[in-house]
């Protein structure tokens, strides 16, 4: 038997350059995805983005196609390696964490979202705020096959409803963040508040640019009760302590740092 559950990902998008409403209205049908319903009939203007995005398709080495933006950061390492990004934890993830359900918070053109439906998930849910890195995210997910494998969502994560101003970062589209001086209204929700899933969730990968505890208190239930593996991003040793007075309580350890930008492994 099916159960509905409301998708805000697969409404109409154009080019980031378009004057155009994004309208979180779409519905899909999955097995076992859980029966909480968010209101399909809201539906919430954004400010368009007007930059003239520039992108470049790569073929990785395992025939990955994927399209970012020119001369960003990540597509550079997929242009010189061949290769996933950040893909020394990837590896990590595939060889150790168990199959199930995996969340890919802050996902970004689809690096790591693409892999972890490639060789790691049952499902991923993926979620990127930013309308003109969300388009990539959406396109990747399509142009590899995985519509299927991958439900991707144009919202953020935080512990309550927001809306607020993200600013993009020229050359690393990775460091867009929560600014007030920003130039594209998104809104952010709380995981636990939108879904019930059945399915186990193994993994959650929080990349938020400083909002990763805003978005790890929107999910504590769901950490509870799944204790999934944690991989989480920590910019300063300050984000680092915030995190793990969260974790600790729970049972969780840092068991191990990846990446230029630290990301910590927590479990149980």
């Amino acid at each position: 038997q099916s159960n509905q559950f409301w998708c805000w990902s697969r409404f109409d998008l154009q080019d980031a350059t378009d004057q155009l409403q994004y309208v979180h209205t779409y519905k899909v049908t999955c097995l076992s995805w859980g029966s909480r319903k968010l209101d399909a009939s809201r539906t919430q203007k954004k400010k368009p983005i007007n930059k003239q995005m520039k992108t470049e398709t790569n073929t990785l080495k395992d025939g990955t196609v994927i399209t970012g933006f020119k001369n960003d950061l990540i597509t550079n390492g997929h242009k010189t390696t061949n290769n996933f990004y950040e893909f020394q934890m990837l590896e990590f993830i595939r060889d150790n964490i168990p199959n199930g359900v995996m969340v890919d918070v802050g996902a970004n053109i689809g690096n790591h979202t693409i892999f972890l439906a490639k060789y790691c998930a049952t499902k991923v849910m993926a979620f990127e705020p930013f309308p003109d890195t969300f388009k990539l995210l959406d396109k990747n997910i399509t142009d590899n096959g995985l519509r299927f494998n991958v439900i991707a969502s144009n919202y953020g994560l935080s512990y309550s409803n927001e809306t607020v101003f993200m600013k993009s970062v020229d050359g690393n589209a990775g460091m867009n963040k929560v600014d007030s001086e920003g130039d594209a209204q998104v809104e952010l929700i709380p995981f636990d508040l939108i879904l019930d899933l059945n399915q186990p969730i193994t993994l959650i990968k929080l990349d938020c640019e400083g909002y990763e505890e805003n978005a790890l208190l929107g999910m504590i239930e769901t950490v509870k009760k799944h204790k999934p593996a944690l991989f989480i991003e920590c910019q300063t040793e300050k984000e680092l302590v915030a995190i793990s007075k969260i974790l600790i309580p729970l049972g969780y350890s840092n068991k191990q740092r990846f990446n230029y930008t630290p990301t910590y492994f927590f479990s149980i």
